[in-house]
């Protein structure tokens, strides 16, 4: 019999009573557990993936104005800042017989699965306005609110180092899945004969738009089966009370404290440090500078192979062994300088304004560096400061502020680009480029605010929260 959440796993003697199911709350765990649970953030950058690049091709049918592409892309940025934060609040103030955060990835993912099945057959704008919708509510409601505190729950601080770099070389491995397989198969349309013999004669059209969002729908429903069936979440020894949520208290619980404004000041860091052209970078690709998808994917592709081969061993290497916090304020410098150097370059150094191939990968190469070694050494600093029973909050906070940023900020190149285009060349074609002084600009305030951080992180008045607590989390079940 399987056990419930909370009770102990029974013994057994083969290998699989001993791996499965997985646990939260232990002070080790097996490495095949660390690798399992990067499987939902593989699924989540297809998911992602889907939506900023495949969304963004399937909008062009209906509509045409970056500001209303960039405006209905940012949905998700709204959840962000409105479902995710009550979803992640949530799970730290209730407690189920399927545990505190799997009941809302299981709900929620099973949803978004529902959504990637109906969005590529939406007929008129307004059906996918509503598929949209769905979309990135699910998606927010199953994985961003969720997800971060159970995976922290599942990683002990001591192997967060290298289990941070495994998931992001799941994110890696599904963004090339995309970029390399399924986005250029994106305009393809295949035709043929039902065989089955239940109605001779049938013909059916799949298209590459329908290959790719289906293929997220299976991925996504993976991760359904993996929640229900192979992890389960240990009860804390002490329940906070049960209360309803109330704008005023949820408030003063995370802003009540300065350890959490100063880690909610490491959000916009975060925030400027992977900031970008968004859904316009693709436009930037395959209008302004006239490449195709299947170029672009691969564009993106050579990057993501040099994270695989390149920076992701060098991070495992540097990961624990120099100070996080001076790793990611390099990258945030150099992640900085990144757009103002590619604006320059492209406009005054480049005939015709359309670099090659290679000085696009060049420059994407430069972001990405700066932007994966900084990231990496971030994520799993700011949960060190986190105690166990915090991390919904935390992360609830924490998304609530990054959402409202980020509704401000990734709007905001949507309109940077229209109307400095419209300034620039009135009655001409979009200037995609232009966004990236944009994207400096949010660098900049971006690097303010570390040092902000920094000097208070100096004064030593932070707490390892999450370090202290390790010393009496629970064995594994013999």
């Amino acid at each position: 019999m399987t056990p419930v959440s909370g009770q102990s796993a029974a013994p057994g003697s083969g290998l699989l009573s001993r791996l499965f199911p997985m646990w939260t709350g232990r002070s080790h765990i097996p490495w095949l557990w660390v690798v399992l649970f990067a499987y939902p953030n593989f699924s989540n950058t297809l998911a992602e993936s889907i939506s900023g690049v495949a969304m963004t091709f399937t909008m062009k049918k209906f509509v045409s104005d970056p500001a209303l592409i960039t405006f209905l892309g940012s949905v998700n940025i709204a959840f962000n800042f409105l479902v995710a934060p009550w979803v992640a609040w949530k799970s730290d103030h209730i407690w189920t017989p399927w545990g505190r955060r799997r009941p809302f990835l299981i709900m929620g993912w099973s949803l978004l699965f529902l959504a990637l099945i109906f969005l590529p057959l939406a007929p008129t704008l307004s059906a996918l306005v509503v598929c949209i919708v769905v979309y990135q509510f699910a998606l927010d409601f199953g994985y961003t609110g969720p997800w971060t505190p159970l995976y922290y729950e599942m990683i002990p601080s001591h192997q967060r180092g290298r289990a941070v770099i495994i998931k992001r070389l799941a994110t890696v491995l599904s963004r090339m899945l995309f970029n390399l397989v399924l986005l250029g198969q994106f305009d393809r349309v295949m035709r043929g004969n039902w065989t089955f013999g239940l109605v001779p004669g049938t013909e059916f059209c799949l298209t590459g738009e329908m290959l790719v969002y289906w293929t997220g729908a299976l991925a996504v429903l993976l991760v359904v089966a993996q929640m229900i069936f192979l992890v389960r979440e240990q009860k804390p020894k002490q329940l906070p009370p049960a209360v309803r949520f109330s704008p005023c208290g949820y408030l003063r619980e995370l802003f009540g404290e300065r350890q959490w404004r100063l880690l909610f000041l490491l959000v916009f860091c975060s925030l400027s440090l992977t900031a970008g052209l968004g859904q316009l970078n693709p436009l930037l690709i395959t209008e302004q500078f006239g490449y195709s998808k299947q170029l672009y994917g691969q564009i993106q592709s050579v990057n993501l192979m040099v994270e695989v081969f390149v920076l992701l061993p060098f991070a495992m290497f540097i990961i624990d062994r120099l100070d996080r916090f001076r790793v990611f304020q390099v990258g945030i410098f150099l992640s900085t300088l990144q757009p103002l150097a590619y604006w320059l370059f492209v406009e005054y150094a480049v005939p015709g304004g359309v670099p090659q191939p290679y000085q696009i990968v060049a420059f994407n190469l430069w972001n990405s560096t700066a932007d994966v070694v900084a990231g990496l050494a971030l994520e799993p600093l700011i949960f060190d400061f986190v105690p166990r029973n915090k991390m919904g909050t935390i992360n609830s906070g924490m998304l609530f502020v990054r959402g409202g940023l980020a509704l401000v900020v990734f709007n905001g190149v949507g309109l940077w680009v229209k109307f400095f285009s419209h300034w620039m060349n009135p009655g001409g074609d979009y200037n995609y480029m232009s966004g990236q002084l944009y994207v400096f600009l949010i660098g900049v305030g971006g690097l303010v605010a570390t040092q902000i951080f920094a000097r208070h992180l100096k004064s030593g008045h932070l707490i390892m929260y999450g370090k202290l607590e390790e010393q009496e989390a629970s064995p594994p079940p013999e």
